[in-house]
């Protein structure tokens, strides 16, 4: 090859029309060029970049050895195809000899939301892969998530998971659109991967990349935007700014009908010049995740039928396509405490039908003969119910007001929850949004689920009301949403 990869920099590599600078135009990523410029330490001598710079990182200082980046930008702002930059870059253009032992893979991990952002990331990463001749040579072997190259190090690309970084070693991680990352075996996710990360890169001491639009104001990309941007740290960086400035091509009328219909959702989706990008004004957590764990009982996983005791529960039946059905069973004490006593779930694509079966079985275990379902099911759960001698009875209030009436029973610590990770982490995703007419909306947010939480909150909600006092051994009432 005619040029040691090696010595170029980033901000080289991006502005090379023989490496990187045909997906880089000048003009309209001129905000990226900064920040190459940047991490390459070179100082910035242009008057427009200087500006640039302390507009997206509140402040003039510029760190020396940077370790973690982190960018928020706005949609359509390039963020993907950075994030691809970043991954090959660093898997080609470093030299980790010196921190992997001989026949030892280095990972680049590239962390997205789900498999179509992923197909993003590693999209942009293959094009570069085939369409730079300094570069083809490199590559070994390409798969559907993988790139190897021939130095020994492997670029994967992986979906929201805090099992995916463990056991690797690790020379650089991406997380692309980490404010949307979820998980519903992790109440916190992004902080669970990047826990698992840390071991991974404490030899490498490679670089950490975290790249979203913004979204609420909880959770561990804002937490790292109070605490870095705008200060000085010699080894992080946060920067911050709008789809504008990092990618002017964006058709402007296309902004300025976001904000036209949603002001609230545009300012944090899109941003503005020189107002900036923010996190959602409108969005709030729900329910923080200390007071969901002092409700749980740890190590229970289930509780058993008890004689004498009536049991109300809840059931979140799907369409059966990638949805997942779930059903709950609870009832109060002597003491008015809400046991939540058991859950199930079938999981992606399956027979609503099939489902209502089963759950019918588990309704007979504790003595149930009459459902309460939300006012969405229709008469398909009450056809299939009847065939096991199961009523149903529609539910009054909505999914939100369920979850509303459920707030004080947790804040009073009236529950005991089972040691459910899926049911943990779906309560404490929950968000919480203002509407018109003064009553707040409680749901899930974007790429979460709520099938657990939902059908427990009707069981809960619905044994907090009343207690049951069953005929015979068990008790006589069940509650479903589906």
């Amino acid at each position: 090859m005619s040029k040691d990869l090696r010595a170029i920099t980033p901000y080289d590599a991006i502005t090379d029309p023989a490496l990187f600078r045909p997906w880089f135009d000048d003009e309209s990523f001129g905000a990226w060029h900064t920040i190459g410029k940047v991490m390459s330490g070179i100082p910035l001598t242009e008057d427009w970049q200087q500006k640039v710079y302390e507009y997206i990182a509140g402040k003039q200082s510029i760190p020396t050895d940077i370790r973690q980046l982190w960018i928020m930008a706005g949609r359509r702002s390039g963020k993907s195809l950075f994030a691809a930059f970043l991954g090959v870059y660093e898997a080609l253009f470093r030299d980790w000899s010196s921190v992997l032992t001989r026949g030892e893979t280095g990972i680049v991990g590239v962390i997205c939301p789900d498999r179509m952002q992923g197909r993003v990331v590693f999209n942009y990463a293959r094009a570069f892969c085939a369409g730079i001749p300094l570069i083809q040579p490199l590559v070994k072997k390409v798969t559907a998530e993988s790139i190897r190259f021939r130095n020994g190090i492997v670029l994967e690309i992986r979906t929201a998971s805090y099992r995916t970084p463990r056991g690797y070693s690790i020379v650089c991680f991406i997380v692309d659109e980490a404010d949307f990352l979820r998980d519903d075996a992790s109440a916190n996710p992004f902080k669970e991967i990047l826990t698992a990360v840390k071991p991974g890169m404490a030899t490498t001491k490679g670089l950490l990349v975290v790249i979203s639009t913004p979204y609420a104001r909880t959770g561990e990309f804002y937490k790292a935007h109070e605490r870095y941007w705008g200060e000085k740290h010699n080894s992080i960086l946060f920067l911050k700014g709008p789809t504008q400035l990092f990618n002017p091509d964006v058709d402007k009328s296309v902004i300025e009908q976001a904000f036209e219909e949603d002001a609230v959702a545009a300012a944090s989706e899109f941003g503005s010049l020189p107002e900036g990008i923010v996190f959602r004004s409108d969005v709030e957590g729900f329910v923080d995740l200390e007071t969901i764990q002092a409700l749980v009982e740890p190590g229970v996983r289930e509780l058993p039928p008890q004689h004498g005791v009536g049991y109300v529960g809840g059931v979140d039946l799907s369409g059966g396509m990638n949805e997942s059905s779930a059903c709950a069973i609870a009832h109060k004490d002597q003491e008015g405490i809400v046991h939540l006593d058991a859950v199930r779930e079938w999981k992606g694509k399956h027979s609503p039908a099939a489902a209502i079966e089963e759950m019918a079985g588990l309704f007979r275990e504790y003595g149930v003969t009459k459902v309460v379902a939300d006012r969405y099911a229709g008469a398909f759960p009450i056809d299939e119910f009847r065939k096991y001698n199961i009523g149903v009875e529609s539910a009054s209030i909505s999914k939100s007001e369920y979850f509303l009436s459920l707030l004080p029973l947790f804040n009073s610590g009236r529950v005991r929850l089972l040691d459910n990770e899926r049911l943990i982490g779906q309560f404490a995703a929950l968000e919480r949004k203002p509407r018109s007419g003064g009553r707040d909306s409680v749901d899930h947010p974007p790429n979460g689920k709520d099938d657990f939480a939902n059908a427990a909150a009707i069981s809960i909600v619905e044994a907090s009301s009343k207690f049951v006092r069953a005929p015979g051994d068990y008790g006589v009432s069940f509650g479903i949403d589906f």
